[in-house]
């Protein structure tokens, strides 16, 4: 099995990429797993058009995954840490070169990690589909199941124009161009 993680900023064309690549042969698209507790508790709707709480293949995902889909955690949560000269060490810290040892340091609830992990495997268990899209779009969150499993994950960058990105930010919710521009994904 393999997963194809899409990192991107919001309103980037990552569902459009997702659903092209999932008509491919082999290929099983996920959505954002980063975010799939946040959806499930919001109630929000699977791309059947069923709430994610009542769809029989999300059900399916977490009954073989042995988790209760209502109880997924996939957002690792972190900590922030002193060096020993005093400053504090963020998850920008991945950024600037600290790598796995950041990674190590910095995570403080792998469970929603080994969540994400047998997410991906439940998934391709029963669909029978090796290669499985994550469209979570968070660089940190890729880093993260980057680190646990590097032979695993296959990043796509997805980069769209900016002026693109931020028309899309203010045609979807009203912002103003200013506010649209500064609203974006970054490693915190």
């Amino acid at each position: 099995m393999k997963v194809l993680y899409i990192v991107s900023d919001n309103r980037s064309g990552s569902t459009l990429l997702q659903h092209l690549l999932a008509l491919q042969p082999g290929v099983v698209a996920l959505g954002e797993i980063h975010r799939l507790d946040q959806m499930v508790k919001a109630n929000e709707p699977c791309a059947c058009g069923q709430p994610l709480s009542q769809c029989p293949f999300w059900a399916k995902v977490a009954s073989h995954a042995g988790l209760p889909l209502n109880e997924i955690s996939t957002r690792p949560s972190f900590r922030l840490l002193r060096s020993d000269h005093g400053h504090i060490i963020s998850r920008r810290a991945l950024k600037y070169g600290l790598g796995s040892l950041a990674h190590k340091l910095l995570v403080n609830d792998h469970r929603a990690l080994a969540n994400c992990f047998a997410i991906y495997h439940a998934a391709s268990e029963i669909t029978g589909k090796q290669v499985v899209i994550d469209a979570s779009k968070a660089p940190h969150h890729f880093l993260h199941l980057y680190m646990e499993d590097k032979p695993l994950f296959f990043p796509i960058f997805l980069i769209r124009d900016g002026r693109g990105v931020v028309w899309s930010k203010m045609k979807r919710t009203g912002i103003g161009a200013a506010k649209a521009a500064k609203v974006r994904r970054t490693l915190h």
